[in-house]
């Protein structure tokens, strides 16, 4: 998995790889990866694994209720996986900075906020802060969207070598579009990229949902932290250009906020 520390790496006590637990991280990781249940037959191959230690792992999973038997077949994440997320949420301080940063009293405040990581080519929603006025965009923490469609998600992506970004698409199930006003291919991606490395911020016009424009900023951090970028969502007819920049202003400012608050904790942009 890219973008978070974890489970790409299970070890013993003396530092030596221990197969079953590691085994039984990467059928965690392909099972949340799929849209639906995942048949044994499929996780033993994907993972090339025997069946029979596939269903051994599985079977231990299910009663640490990290996997759950599904009522058409095969394996989804069970409910203990979403007691672990909350806890990893709570337990962490990017997002109760996030949560505390203050917004002033313009527009910011008055517009959901959203913090963001990358997973692959894919963007999670890890935290949101509702806005003061009502309509727009309903974010939900743990969603996952194609990260070339939301603005947070496109400013991570901006922090990626054009190699990085190739790879990654490479491995993704087909180039997804949200709208027809999505990005449609790697080589539009790339210049769309460059493009917000030279603005300082990220914009999605109506990449997301028609009618709605999404700015993001990407926080820098420790090699051992997870990446994190902020957005916001805003109704497109409402937006001039003088306030996107004022806007794409103020999210810098909120970066550079967190960035003060979690000093000690290498974050920096």
């Amino acid at each position: 998995m890219h973008g978070v520390r974890a489970m790409s790496t299970a070890s013993s006590t003396s530092g030596r790889s221990v197969p079953s637990v590691l085994r039984a991280a990467q059928i965690l990781q392909a099972v949340g990866a799929a849209d639906g249940a995942v048949a044994l037959s499929e996780l033993s191959r994907s993972l090339g694994i025997a069946r029979s230690t596939a269903l051994n792992i599985c079977a231990a999973l299910v009663d640490a209720e990290l996997l759950a038997r599904s009522d058409v077949g095969g394996y989804r994440l069970g409910p203990a996986v979403v007691a672990l997320g909350r806890r990893y949420l709570d337990q962490s301080d990017i997002v109760s900075e996030f949560k505390a940063v203050p917004l002033g009293d313009g527009t910011l405040a008055e517009n959901t906020l959203v913090l963001s990581t990358l997973d692959g080519a894919t963007a999670i929603y890890l935290a949101r802060r509702p806005g003061t006025r009502p309509g727009g965009l309903t974010f939900h923490v743990g969603e996952r969207i194609p990260a070339h469609c939301s603005a947070s998600g496109l400013a991570l992506l901006s922090r990626l070598s054009t190699d990085e970004i190739r790879n990654r698409y490479s491995r993704a199930p087909g180039f997804q579009r949200l709208t027809s006003r999505s990005i449609g291919s790697i080589d539009e991606l790339i210049d769309e990229l460059a493009a917000i490395r030279a603005r300082g911020f990220a914009v999605d016009d109506e990449g997301t949902a028609l009618g709605m424009l999404g700015l993001g900023v990407a926080l820098d951090v420790a090699a051992d932290e997870i990446p994190v970028g902020i957005g916001v969502s805003l109704i497109k007819s409402t937006v001039t250009a003088t306030m996107q920049e004022r806007i794409g202003d103020e999210l810098i400012s909120v970066a550079q906020g967190l960035r003060g608050s979690a000093g000690r904790r290498s974050v920096a942009g």
